[in-house]
């Protein structure tokens, strides 16, 4: 299960296990985020960014990291906006 705070200023998302409290993984994106959305399934999470573009992250491939926290490679990008990403939404 996923879970986020957010400000102008976050470019980074964790993923929590809300039973222990247990920080699972992190995703760094290249600019503050504005919009997030998890998949129903939680095996995606789709991030708005203020610089227009929609990042996507594959929850199911974490690399393991020296820290112990897992990372996500963001390897999706949906281009296309002209401006800040403010919205996101999934339909099935």
């Amino acid at each position: 299960v996923a879970r986020t705070s957010k400000n102008q200023h976050v470019m980074q998302v964790r993923v929590w296990n809300i039973p222990t409290g247990e920080c699972l993984a992190t995703a760094t994106f290249p600019c503050p985020i504005s919009a997030i959305v998890l998949h129903p399934c939680e095996t995606m999470i789709f991030v708005g960014g203020q610089d227009g573009v929609i990042y996507a992250a594959d929850l199911c491939a974490p690399v393991a990291s020296a820290t112990g926290i897992s990372s996500f490679p963001l390897p999706q990008k949906f281009r296309g906006h002209t401006s800040a990403v403010m919205c996101l939404s999934i339909s099935l």
